[in-house]
């Protein structure tokens, strides 16, 4: 349960995966409502700043898919559009 310390072993090991999970139990706790997308940018832009795409990519999608407040709004073969607009640029990203 030490959010702070155990981010920064997350961020270097190649599990985005279990990541995703305590950001978001991180963001429930502790975080407000409204910065759902800001605790997945965050988390996004320093893997990729460790130049660990593969991780942040499995971030991504563990967080997207797993994370109470975040909505798709469409689903057309490969696109995916959110309803935040900086979820949608992590996803370009």
């Amino acid at each position: 349960k030490n959010y702070i310390q155990s981010r920064y072993h997350f961020l270097h090991s190649l599990d985005g995966c279990s990541f995703a999970h305590m950001i978001i139990e991180c963001h429930m706790n502790f975080g407000l409502p409204s910065e759902y997308d800001l605790f997945l940018v965050q988390s996004i832009l320093q893997y990729l700043s460790l130049r660990n795409v593969q991780s942040s990519l499995e971030f991504f999608q563990t967080y997207t898919r797993n994370h109470p407040l975040v909505r798709l709004e469409l689903k057309h073969e490969s696109i995916e559009i959110y309803q935040s607009s900086i979820i949608n640029f992590a996803n370009l990203l």
